[in-house]
């Protein structure tokens, strides 16, 4: 028998004996690369392991994790998927993976994963993600009001990142350039930061030098860093001259913030700073920012015994008392940070807060958000969007009022490095990113379905019209703390008038259209003037339907009058009418009405008319048909019927306040009248107040004969010859407007 078979299997043993040696040895020192934050050199030993066992999981979960904190989104979305099929049941590589789709703006995909891995521990967290998903597209919308650009002038080929203001003509940031002294970090492969500095305008940035001629860089990391008036806030590795302090837990050399006079110089920064008492070896405090008072510190930390420590990398907040010391460190709850990243905070001024994460809702990586405070709490954060925010890392949001612009930084693809530094402003002149986000959503009130090419027009508040897409949505820049009229309108519905508020937040605008039938009923409500009968144009009419609780908004053209088409047979309705005047003591009182369409067929026409009533502030109104008996104060059936009136009247302008006078004629003595008138106002505004008036809003006088109308005067004899016609004419009950 021929031995060469037998040899044949023994060398087949031994080349995959070796090649299973040589994928140990590759996968054991990747995991040493990796151990050392030394991502790029463990990336080659984990494919080495990988050439000799494609299907090695610990390797591939080694090439996902490095790819994953390198930001190389790419080639983490694929090995990452590799693991999905592999270990199915695993969570945490679900999560990653759906990061790294998000990344690659694979929605449809990171979707599901995000849903496969929302459980119960995690539920709110995810599903504030997951609920994102309906505005990636409002999000990815640049905002056409906002210029940003590379700064170029500031960018090199390796990592620029950090910028702050340091005054409104000169910013500090920090750079990995060759220049750089120290050594190569591991995780980089670049040089350690140091700080730099640039005098900086939009439009042109100076060529960086070294800060403060290099006085604060030294062999490690140095930067981010802050600056309030002559005081920098620091962020810089755990050394001190060359000698650095590692953990105890995976013996890297976490970051510390140090407080620093600018006024002072040495070759020192030990002689020229304080650390803070929280900064800790086994952990990392960075990524400072002062508000512009210098009371207030926010930073962000991984330090897992900081109180209601949330996840990674959660912001914290301190205060400066008035003895110069600063507070125990404060998370900013769970609204704010999330079990991922939140780093590299801004404070615009004390109650603004910009931030990075990657644990909210966005676009892929890393997203910036805006959250203010109110009453010790700060709201849900709010991507602030294109062309801030990308499917790549957006970091590091800066801006200064006075100088007008400011700056972001990112890994975005066309840059000049891993890490660029980019300058924006806004094209309106207003703050922040610029001006304010409106969103607004149109679709059918019957169907539910959004309307795409509906025309939106904002005539007072922005220049242009704009028309939603197929998603029924539009997305515009509008300056803040402004009161506008939104006009939206789509052959075959009826136009819709939507007034508006928007203070210093994004605003979201439901834009609900009813489809027209052209067999529908109608509503013509003219509006006059109640003493001369004259049609009064530009008044303001609201129909309320009880049928779905909505309001529906119209104006009278030139003849008087508007229509509403829609009405529905055997429903109730409510009219509301007003009208705006110019002169400030002048006003035309609303009136409200209810009606109803029984035995209404349609189509047909109803006609309404309203009568407004043209007052001035100060002038008495007579009630008419107010009577008392002889001597009495009560309020009579008659006369409350016609208090009735004034009630309706005080229920449509809800605002108004009034005077209730009373008056008397002439018969009997003086003092006997002003008292009996007294008591009869003062009878008429607590009945008004049985009919649901606050007291608050009433006031009342007793005239007695003071104000005749006529001249039966009966002074001094109490004699008079006027008929009782006549003084019926002078007992009677008006009211003043106080208020409109």
């Amino acid at each position: 028998m021929s031995k060469f078979p037998k040899i044949l299997s023994i060398l087949f043993i031994n080349i995959f004996v070796l090649m299973s040696l040589q994928a140990q040895k590759s996968l054991s020192d990747g995991d040493k690369y990796k151990k050392n934050f030394d991502f790029i050199n463990a990336i080659e030993e984990y494919k080495q392991a990988l050439n000799s066992d494609p299907n090695n999981v610990n390797a591939i979960k080694g090439l996902a994790s490095s790819y994953r904190h390198i930001a190389n989104y790419k080639d983490s979305e694929y090995w990452y998927g590799r693991l999905v099929e592999l270990e199915p049941d695993n969570k945490e590589n679900l999560f990653y993976y759906a990061q790294a789709l998000m990344s690659a703006k694979k929605y449809d995909k990171a979707l599901k994963a995000y849903r496969d891995y929302n459980t119960s521990k995690n539920a709110e967290y995810v599903s504030e993600i997951i609920n994102g998903f309906d505005y990636i597209t409002d999000i990815s919308t640049p905002n056409p009001n906002i210029d940003l650009k590379n700064a170029t002038a500031l960018n090199t080929a390796e990592s620029d990142f950090g910028i702050a203001f340091k005054n409104i003509s000169e910013a500090v940031f920090c750079s990995t350039r060759p220049i750089s002294d120290g050594d190569q970090d591991n995780w980089t492969h670049q040089k350690y930061t140091d700080l730099y500095s640039s005098v900086v305008s939009f439009d042109e940035q100076s060529a960086p030098v070294k800060f403060n001629n290099d006085q604060y860089n030294g062999m490690f990391h140095d930067g981010p860093a802050t600056f309030h008036d002559q005081t920098m806030y620091l962020t810089r590795s755990f050394y001190v001259n060359s000698n650095t302090t590692k953990s105890k837990s995976d013996k890297t050399v976490k970051l510390k913030l140090l407080e620093v006079d600018l006024t002072k110089t040495s070759k020192k920064i030990k002689k020229v700073s304080e650390p803070f008492s929280f900064n800790n070896k086994e952990y990392s405090v960075a990524h400072a920012t002062v508000s512009p008072d210098g009371n207030a510190i926010v930073f962000s930390s991984d330090a897992p015994n900081f109180n209601n420590a949330q996840g990674a990398t959660d912001l914290y907040i301190i205060y400066k008392g008035e003895n110069g010391e600063w507070s125990e460190p404060e998370n900013l709850s769970s609204i704010v940070n999330t079990p991922s990243d939140e780093e590299f905070p801004f404070l615009a001024d004390e109650n603004t807060l910009y931030f990075a994460s990657d644990g909210h809702y966005g676009i892929g990586g890393l997203d910036i958000y805006k959250t203010t405070k109110s009453e010790g709490k700060w709201s849900t954060p709010e991507n602030i969007g294109a062309p801030f925010n990308t499917s790549f890392d957006d970091f590091n949001y800066v801006y200064s009022d006075q100088a007008g612009f400011g700056f972001i930084s990112s890994n975005r693809p066309g840059g000049l490095g891993s890490d660029d530094i980019y300058v924006f402003k806004a094209k309106d002149g207003t703050d922040g990113p610029g001006g304010i986000r409106l969103k607004v959503l149109a679709y059918d009130e019957q169907t539910l379905e959004p309307l795409g090419n509906v025309l939106i027009n904002i005539p007072d508040c922005i220049n242009g019209k704009k028309l939603t897409d197929t998603k029924g949505k539009s997305v515009m820049s509008i300056s803040p703390y402004s009161t506008c009229v939104l006009d939206a309108s789509l052959d075959g519905y009826f136009p819709k008038e939507i007034p508006f508020s928007i203070f210093d937040k994004d605003k979201e605008i439901e834009v609900p259209l009813r489809k027209i039938d052209k067999k529908a009923c109608s509503l013509v409500v003219y509006v006059k003037d109640k003493k001369t009968n004259i049609v009064l144009s530009n008044a303001n009419v609201k129909l309320f339907s009880k049928i779905d609780n909505k309001y529906y908004s119209g104006q009278t053209n030139d003849e008087g009058y508007v229509e509403f088409i829609g009405i529905q047979p055997n429903a109730e309705y409510e009219l509301v009418a007003m009208k705006d005047v110019e002169k400030p003591e002048f006003k035309y009182l609303a009136v409200t009405e209810a009606f109803n369409t029984n035995n209404m067929e349609c189509p047909s026409e109803m006609t309404r008319e309203m009568y407004l009533d043209y007052v001035q502030k100060g002038v008495g109104i007579k009630i008419e048909n107010i009577y008392y008996d002889l001597d009495k104060y009560f309020i009579r059936p008659d006369a409350a019927i016609e208090l009735d009136k004034i009630v309706k009247i005080m229920k449509d302008n809800p605002t108004m306040e009034i005077e209730l006078g009373s008056h008397t004629d002439c018969r009997a003595s003086w003092a006997y009248n002003e008292k009996l008138s007294t008591n009869r106002a003062k009878a008429a505004v607590e009945y008004m107040v049985t009919r649901g008036i606050s007291a608050s809003r009433m006031t009342w006088k007793g005239y007695g004969e003071s104000q005749l109308v006529n001249g039966c005067a009966c002074e001094p004899t109490n004699a008079s010859p006027c008929s009782e016609a006549e003084h019926q004419m002078n007992r009677r009950t008006e009211f003043k407007i106080l208020k409109f």
